[in-house]
């Protein structure tokens, strides 16, 4: 590849594929190197060429949920078919396309970038359950996610649709980005 074949489009694939890939590999269940977690996502159609453009086209005909449901399936089948990681779930693929879809499309703003789901992750329920003014049904959906479902890492499709639409519910109709006001991950030390 020379330098001109080299364009923005490549640049922020690169970029927000090895920051999802470094995110999602930090699960104690299921190990990934940083190639592995980029050729997942790209055999999900996640690619230099999947621009903002094309996601908001996608959305035009289906729902983000149905968008991003489609993209783990294909995560989950690749994973474990090819890359042969068999504790790879929903909720690993989730957390890698979240962190993709953060990472690339994260400064833009629109009601497309309030819909693409935030990382969910031990650090942010822990702390929706600890802060957040919930009603009692979704705080004990994201109690289930370490106590029932064992983690993040552990989510099937139908327990992580369950917890964004939890999510989905207490941000009534904000963006659901901001639920991330509870992630208390940048503290870290």
């Amino acid at each position: 590849m020379s330098i001109k074949n080299y364009d923005i489009n490549e640049h922020m694939h690169r970029f927000s594929a090895w920051a999802a890939a470094r995110a999602a590999m930090t699960s104690k269940k299921c190990r990934f190197t940083v190639k592995q977690g980029v050729e997942i996502l790209e055999a999900a159609g996640l690619d230099a060429n999947y621009t903002f453009d094309r996601l908001d086209k996608a959305l035009e005909s289906k729902s983000f949920d149905t968008l991003h449901s489609e993209l783990r399936e294909k995560a989950v089948r690749f994973a474990i078919h090819e890359k042969k990681l068999d504790a790879f779930t929903h909720g690993v693929a989730a957390k890698l396309i979240n962190i993709y879809f953060k990472a690339k499309f994260g400064s833009v703003t629109g009601t497309v970038t309030g819909s693409i789901h935030p990382p969910i992750d031990r650090i942010l329920l822990d702390g929706l359950i600890q802060h957040s003014k919930a009603s009692p049904t979704d705080i004990a959906v994201w109690k289930n996610v370490n106590a029932k479902w064992g983690g993040w890492s552990g989510l099937n499709s139908l327990q992580y649709q369950d917890v964004i639409n939890s999510i989905r519910r207490y941000c009534n109709g904000q963006p659901l980005w901001m639920v991330e006001s509870f992630w208390a991950g940048h503290q870290d030390n």
